[in-house]
């Protein structure tokens, strides 16, 4: 499912214009970075990520990869030819690199692809596609950019060439809207749609699915299927240390798991600590693979560890847990627990911000408690040190007043400019009013809009102008609110308490 984290519009598409945008990324994500990224072979997104990501995996996405091979080889693609069957078993198939060595050298040899410049350099980048190396990685079982061009159709959908800035962002922001609902809808018939289980006594599944989401659970209940076909070749345990050999039946393929048992209980039951299997599906995609549930049950354990079951794929994934004033999170991360203080304080401030601004003396109490944890605020955050970043003031004149955005006439050939909406409202409607200081105008009466008409044949038109800007005062003094607060909970949310 696409989950929109944040938009930025780029001039041009060069390395430094990447650039920016991962660092700015980074900054909101205090820090955190993915730990893959795909991406379509373009040379000025890779070298931004080399540059500001070293440390993730730039995998390269497998359906462009596809296309481009038919583009610079698209004769080999004829009717007949096993060309593409075999360079698809050179990206998903083999588990051994020796493997993986032999099939491409056969593959060029019987293609004459021995001096193809192509082929050469898209070898060179085989640690970005072929499985044999991608399993060790954790992509989610990703390996093209699918998603990212599914997002690219909705938009072609919602947006056309001739649409203005605003335009722009009021369509996106339906798109938006719409990727949240979808969201929230899967969210909510995880929760209250319950799966269908096959095998309804058996412990792992019922231990499973009450956590895993829908999909998930689906995914997990097919290894378990899968685990069924399997066969216990060899095992060997000493001193709670277990290692077995699995393999498929009728596959020569063969899977060596390894793992560590502890009794626990006085009934004699059986727990595991740890197990790995050759495969990597669980480094890979984050559930435990067919070969691993198998040696779990020759081991006599009933239920999956619960390190194996990661946060990312359970119900709960976007609940946060709040004991005794301390955000708790599951990964032992600073800037997950930073994410989650602010994720805490957010709504509660936005919320406060909100009801405050109904009333003068709520707006006026809110503002003065502001002002006093901001003061408390930057002295901690003097003694703790190490942050560098910007104290705040209480009197900083752009919290005094929200300034709003000029206007800006752009001359369209053959069109003219674009009028603002009062001008295409109506002719004979004439809105005057004098700004103020934001300041001036909360709890002032005198500081209204006067309007003009011409004619008294259209009292609904002057009306709806008035609740306009009356609904644009009440916007301006939330939004005043939430300048002042924002720069508190995010020193807050950056302070270790």
């Amino acid at each position: 499912m696409i989950v929109i984290f944040g938009t930025a519009l780029l001039y041009d598409e060069t390395t430094e214009s990447f650039e920016w945008l991962f660092e700015t990324f980074l900054d909101a994500m205090s820090r955190k970075k993915p730990i893959s990224f795909f991406t379509d072979q373009d040379q000025a997104m890779a070298k931004a990520i080399s540059q500001i990501m070293p440390e993730v995996f730039h995998g390269l996405c497998t359906f462009h990869l596809m296309q481009n091979a038919l583009k610079h080889l698209g004769y080999l693609f004829k009717s007949g030819s096993k060309f593409s069957s075999d360079l698809k078993a050179c990206i998903y198939d083999y588990e051994n690199v020796h493997e993986l060595i032999e099939a491409w050298n056969s593959l060029i040899d019987k293609s004459n692809l021995q001096e193809d410049v192509w082929m050469k350099r898209t070898w060179r980048k085989r640690e970005q596609w072929a499985h044999v190396y991608m399993k060790w990685v954790f992509t989610g079982g990703m390996r093209s950019t699918q998603l990212s061009e599914s997002l690219n159709g909705t938009l072609r959908r919602y947006l056309k060439g001739d649409h203005n800035i605003v335009q722009f962002f009021t369509h996106f922001n339906r798109v938006v809207v719409d990727k949240r609902y979808e969201e929230i809808s899967a969210i909510f018939d995880s929760r209250q749609k319950l799966p269908r289980m096959k095998l309804k006594k058996f412990p792992i599944l019922i231990q499973v699915v009450s956590l895993y989401t829908s999909p998930i659970f689906d995914l997990f209940h097919y290894e378990l299927d899968t685990s069924l076909c399997c066969q216990v070749k060899q095992f060997h345990e000493l001193e709670g240390e277990v290692k077995c050999v699995i393999g498929l039946y009728g596959n020569d393929e063969e899977y060596i798991v390894e793992g560590r048992v502890e009794v626990t209980g006085l009934r004699g039951e059986k727990s595991c600590r740890e197990i790995h299997c050759t495969c990597k599906k669980f480094e890979n995609f984050g559930i435990l693979c067919s070969h691993a549930i198998k040696a779990l049950n020759r081991m006599n354990v009933m239920e999956i560890p619960e390190r194996y079951i990661l946060g990312r794929w359970r119900l709960d994934a976007k609940d946060c847990v709040i004991e005794e004033k301390n955000v708790v999170v599951d990964e032992d991360d600073p800037n997950l627990l930073i994410l989650a203080r602010y994720r805490d304080l957010c709504p509660r401030m936005v919320k406060l911000a909100t009801q405050a601004s109904m009333h003068k003396p709520t707006y006026q109490l809110v503002d003065e408690g502001i002002k006093e944890l901001c003061v408390k605020v930057n002295n901690m955050m003097k003694r703790v040190g190490n942050f560098g970043t910007k104290e705040l003031d209480a009197d900083d004149p752009n919290f005094a007043q929200v300034k709003g955005i000029k206007k800006k006439d752009v001359g369209h050939k053959g069109r003219g400019r674009l009028k603002p909406w009062h001008e295409m409202m109506t002719k004979k409607t004439k809105v005057i009013s004098q700004p103020t200081r934001l300041s001036k105008t909360i709890g002032q009466s005198s500081n209204t809009t006067n309007v003009q008409n011409s004619s008294s044949s259209q009292p609904q038109d002057v009306g709806s102008l008035f609740v306009d800007y009356v609904m644009l005062q009440k916007a301006e003094v939330v939004m005043h609110l939430l300048l002042r607060m924002q720069q508190l909970y995010l020193e807050f949310a950056a302070l270790e308490i």
